[in-house]
C-alpha cells in the first residue's frame, strides 16, 4: 500500500505553485535567473508537504525535463546541473541546511556549497 504523505497545502495552493514553476519553465534562459526568484520569493508565502526537498526535486524535474534520478546522479550536463543546483537553491531558501540538501540529494554538504555559491553568482548577474 502506498505512503500517504501529509500536505500543509491544499490543492489551490499546490495549483499555484506549480504554475509558477511553469513560469520559470517558459522564460527564455537568459532570463530564467530572474523568473526563478521572483517565483521563490511568491512561492515562500505556500508551505509545501513535509518533504519539501523531494517535492522540489520533483517540480524542478517536471520544469526543467530531467529525470529526478538524473538530478540526484553524477551527470555533468549543463541541463542537469542547473536543475541539481536549483533544488539546491530552493531548499536553502526554505532553511535546509547544508547538510540536510546534501543527504537529500545525495550530495556532499561542499558540493552543495558550491552550487548554492554559482547560484549567488549568477543571481548577481542578473542584478547587474
Amino acid at each position: 500500500m502506498a505512503e500517504v504523505v501529509k500536505l500543509r497545502v491544499d490543492a489551490a495552493e499546490a495549483a499555484r505553485l506549480r504554475a509558477l514553476w511553469a513560469t520559470v519553465a517558459k522564460a527564455a534562459p537568459e532570463d530564467r535567473a530572474e523568473a526563478l526568484r521572483a517565483a521563490a520569493v511568491a512561492g515562500r508565502r505556500a508551505l509545501l508537504p513535509e518533504t519539501e526537498i523531494e517535492e522540489c526535486l520533483t517540480i524542478v524535474a517536471e520544469v526543467f525535463g530531467v529525470p529526478a534520478r538524473a538530478i540526484r546522479g553524477a551527470g555533468r550536463a549543463r541541463e542537469v546541473v542547473a536543475a541539481r543546483w536549483m533544488v539546491i537553491w530552493l531548499a536553502r531558501q526554505r532553511g535546509h541546511s547544508l547538510a540536510g540538501i546534501g543527504r537529500a540529494l545525495d550530495l556532499d554538504h561542499t558540493t552543495v556549497a558550491h552550487a548554492l555559491a554559482q547560484m549567488a553568482e549568477k543571481m548577481g548577474a542578473v542584478d547587474g
